[in-house]
């Protein structure tokens, strides 16, 4: 089953908490999110909140030697200590954790319990890249767009806009995202002939991305369809569509369409 798991976000916040302490928070979280489902266990709670799209972190915990071997093999951070948390707890969680958030996260609520805090939000992702741009009056469209095919080998993404230059007359700027500041800002100035490029430091804040494959049934056949999934959006390989299309003697909108459908069914 193909499901859409999107960018919500659990973190659990443990300190040296019992296991009822665990449970209990868990229990009012999923009913502060309209889930007031019974649950007799941290594991059965947490399946339902995965079930609805939540992706389940923790901060790094304590625990004791003894329990190393239940999370060989998982995402869990820890800290070795004599007085760890309940085994329990370790155990019911291991399989579910992404391990530690590394991004920063929209913060929606915060359920506090003795000894536990979990944090309900949206997780973002976060870097730092670089704008570049530089005005361009002088050269052919031929040039402009050879400056492209180059500065592409190094970019996140190129645009080039119609704007005015001096005395009114039309001219483009070439603007460039792209980390390798130095190499681009080169082959932008030796492609050109610009005299300087302007640097803008720029923070982004990404949705989480990933590539999953799918088999769907088309007419007689079974295919395999490589399916970005950016945030809320789940956008099928053009060259998997393409495959459809060819194959069923359908267009490309049409398989395009018979594919989302089928997508919307699975989730």
């Amino acid at each position: 089953m193909y499901k859409l798991r999107g960018m919500k976000v659990i973190l659990i916040v443990l300190e040296n908490s019992s296991y009822n302490e665990l449970l209990t928070c868990l229990k009012r979280t999923l009913k502060e999110l309209g889930m007031d489902y019974k649950v007799g266990s941290i594991k059965e709670a947490i399946i339902q909140l995965k079930n609805f799209g939540y992706l389940i972190y923790t901060t790094p915990i304590n625990i004791e030697p003894d329990n190393l071997k239940f999370v060989e093999k998982t995402k869990f951070k820890v800290i070795l200590s004599k007085n760890g948390v309940d085994s329990r707890i370790i155990k019911e969680l291991a399989e579910f954790i992404e391990g530690e958030i590394l991004h920063p996260i929209e913060v929606d609520k915060v359920i506090e319990c003795n000894g536990v805090k979990i944090a309900v939000g949206k997780y973002l992702e976060k870097d730092r890249v670089f704008l570049l741009e530089t005005k361009i009056d002088d050269v052919s469209g031929e040039v402009i767009a050879h400056a492209v095919e180059k500065v592409l080998k190094y970019a996140l993404d190129v645009e080039v806009l119609l704007a005015s230059g001096k005395k009114g007359r039309p001219c483009f700027v070439l603007r460039v995202i792209s980390e390798n500041v130095e190499k681009v800002a080169e082959i932008i100035m030796a492609e050109t002939g610009s005299i300087g490029v302007r640097i803008f430091p720029i923070i982004r804040i990404k949705s989480p991305r990933k590539i999953e494959t799918i088999n769907i049934n088309v007419g007689n056949r079974q295919y395999s369809v490589r399916v970005k999934i950016s945030g809320v959006n789940v956008k099928p390989e053009f060259e998997d569509i393409k495959n459809i299309a060819e194959k069923e003697g359908l267009s490309l909108i049409e398989a395009y369409r018979l594919v989302l459908q089928k997508l919307r069914v699975d989730t």
